[in-house]
């Protein structure tokens, strides 16, 4: 199993190989997220204080860098700054992301429902993507009707699918059961 370092730093350098943002640019992203969200007396990675933006951004992507190759201890206090910055930018693997560090504490990627005007709407929406997603995934195994012992180069891809739309499901299941548990209505079971 990839440690949380490489995990990150993974994704990271996938971001940035593909040309979706430059080192320097995810560098400020993240550093923007990581000032939000830390006060500046509880801060471990020092940024950079320079005025000039094209040298502060470039400093600061040798500082993840660094982070990556050296200075360890750093990057758990970015890691929900990171987080952030990578969803702002919408990086399209970002549910891979969510899913494998999920994983490494046995639990389902599942998000808190939008409380959002129409958030209960795009989390049922996000449904209809995953399933859509899944089917894509299963359509080759399931070409013979079974799954079998052919079909395992697909297999990891099935699997992640169906972890994604359980975690889809569990934020639904969250929204209406809180709204339940507030007037006080239980499930009934047929």
């Amino acid at each position: 199993m990839k440690t949380r370092l490489q995990l990150i730093f993974e994704h990271l350098n996938r971001i940035t190989t593909r040309r979706i943002v430059s080192w320097p640019a995810l560098a400020n992203q993240i550093r923007e997220e990581y000032h939000n969200r830390v006060a500046e007396a509880d801060r471990i990675v020092k940024f950079s204080t320079q005025r000039d933006i094209n040298r502060r951004q470039t400093a600061d992507a040798q500082t993840l860098r660094r982070l990556e190759h050296n200075q360890k201890e750093g990057i758990i206090d970015l890691e929900e700054s990171i987080f952030a910055a990578l969803k702002a930018l919408n990086y399209p693997d970002y549910d891979e992301l969510l899913r494998e560090s999920a994983a490494r504490f046995g639990m389902l990627p599942a998000a808190i429902p939008n409380r959002d005007v129409g958030g209960a709407m795009h989390d049922f929406s996000r449904l209809t993507k995953e399933f859509s997603q899944l089917m894509a995934a299963v359509a080759e195994p399931l070409a013979n009707n079974e799954f079998d012992d052919n079909d395992l180069p697909h297999l990891p891809e099935v699997l992640n699918e169906i972890t994604d739309m359980e975690g889809c499901l569990a934020t639904i299941r969250s929204a209406v059961t809180e709204v339940m548990m507030r007037n006080n209505v239980h499930a009934i079971r047929r």
